[in-house]
């Protein structure tokens, strides 16, 4: 039996689960290792849909290993990306020799992110940071954001000078645009991300909202006020919340927003695809 105290004590504050330190999305935490005794705990809970990036990186001259603990049995890992089951992780750093330094720092970095499980949906949209992801698969069938499987259904009422009905259909036909012709040809935009707030209340603000447009659809808005028409529309430009799923607004076309009633909304910049949107013909 043996006891051990850390040579640098105010460097061991995540020597234990109960004291690990907390996943920190995409950034890179870097401490040092004083001892062969000494091992520093990262905590990473795994949600439903979640992938996770592991990059570890040690000092030169530095001999170093990481274990995972699932709470039951221990495992190496090597940088890459892993899809884990749901649980909570311990990622624990340690000495691999007597080459160690307590002056040079090691690195550890957690990106975690949400993917539909369905290897078909090998396409894709995402925010630079990948905290949202739009996916799809080749035949154009199946669509996801974060994961989620996306509705495109859509229904709303609002009382205001006489009742204003919002539906929004999905219909065989339907489908959405990915590619720059198709928008030319329907005037719609390709899939991006927006941050959105509303001035007015009963409007939720979402972040990172995926934004698409819809061709082939079923738009209806029946409209009982003297202040705002009604319309009928095979074409929509939709706001989904990127968390469930869900379609949470129809920005294009739509009569409240013709005529005066605002969003407030800001494109997520850098928003990146895996495939070629604007193919040359």
């Amino acid at each position: 039996m043996y006891t051990y105290a850390g040579v640098n004590d105010g460097k061991e504050i995540n020597d234990t689960t109960d004291l690990a330190s907390s996943y920190v999305r995409n950034s890179r935490m870097t401490a040092t290792i004083d001892s062969p005794f000494d091992y520093d705990y990262y905590k990473v809970v795994i949600s439903k849909n979640d992938i996770l990036e592991y990059t570890f990186d040690q000092p030169t001259g530095c001999d170093y290993k990481v274990l995972v603990y699932d709470g039951k049995n221990y495992y190496t890992i090597n940088n890459g990306t892993y899809r884990l089951n749901t649980g909570t992780y311990y990622f624990i750093v340690m000495a691999s020799s007597m080459n160690y330094s307590d002056d040079k720092y090691y690195g550890i970095k957690f990106q975690k992110y949400k993917l539909a499980d369905d290897e078909n949906a090998k396409y894709m949209w995402y925010t630079p940071d990948k905290a949202a992801i739009f996916q799809f698969d080749g035949s154009r069938t199946n669509f996801y954001v974060n994961g989620n499987p996306i509705d495109f259904t859509y229904e709303r009422t609002v009382k205001s000078n006489g009742n204003i009905y919002f539906n929004l259909y999905k219909t065989k036909d339907q489908n959405v645009v990915l590619f720059q012709s198709e928008a030319m040809q329907v005037m719609q935009e390709v899939p991006t991300f927006i941050n959105v707030s509303a001035p007015f209340s009963g409007w939720n603000s979402y972040k990172n909202a995926l934004v698409v447009g819809l061709f082939n659809t079923n738009w209806r808005v029946n409209s009982f006020s003297s202040n705002y028409d009604g319309l009928t529309s095979n074409c929509a430009t939709v706001i989904i919340d990127s968390d469930t799923g869900k379609v949470v607004d129809v920005m294009t076309p739509n009569p409240l927003y013709d005529n005066g009633v605002v969003l407030h909304w800001t494109r997520v910049s850098g928003v990146q695809a895996n495939y070629n949107y604007d193919p040359v013909d």
